[in-house]
């Protein structure tokens, strides 16, 4: 069972993922602006200074784009772990009706009453929900994961092939 301070630690670890998501995103979308502002399109040579920013401008856009779907991901993780854990405290309540003859369960979503036969047959209904929940929630953990890496392989791309072009522009 949890405890108040694991899900405040918990809390505060979200938080920060959520900032610097949103950082990252905000310094995605600065880079891509700032280098496609000062772009100015010629005959692009395959390999010329121009080419390289056009590159670095094409990477940062490449990495925005995993990043806003990285924070996409992560809201619809969040909505999927609620999931989890209303299904699960759903079957625990069951569960502790299902094992005491007499006993009755409200649910307070459907207004319905189940007494411990009732409770007992739709258990397994639940756990399946859980199931797939979980299995759902682990490919979006995965997906997030891959929009990370994703998004910080193109950044760091960006910023390389633009040093690149401003070192070949320097040298000329």
């Amino acid at each position: 069972m949890a405890t108040d301070r694991s899900d405040k630690v918990f809390e505060m670890g979200r938080e920060a993922g959520d900032k610097y998501d949103y950082f990252m995103a905000g310094l995605t979308a600065a880079l891509a602006g700032y280098v496609g502002e000062h772009f100015h399109p010629t005959h692009l040579v395959w390999l010329s200074p121009a080419a390289l920013e056009a590159s670095a401008v094409l990477s940062f856009i490449i990495a925005l784009i995993a990043g806003v779907k990285r924070i996409e991901t992560a809201a619809h993780v969040l909505r999927l772990n609620y999931s989890v854990i209303h299904t699960s405290e759903t079957i625990g309540k069951l569960s502790e009706v299902a094992h005491q003859p007499g006993e009755t369960f409200l649910n307070i979503e459907t207004g319905d009453i189940l007494d411990s036969a009732g409770a007992r047959t739709i258990i397994p209904d639940h756990e399946q929900l859980r199931k797939h929940a979980q299995a759902e929630l682990r490919r979006a953990g995965d997906r997030a994961s891959h929009q990370a890496i994703t998004r910080d392989a193109f950044l760091v791309l960006g910023l390389c092939v633009l040093l690149a072009s401003r070192l070949w522009q320097a040298i000329m």
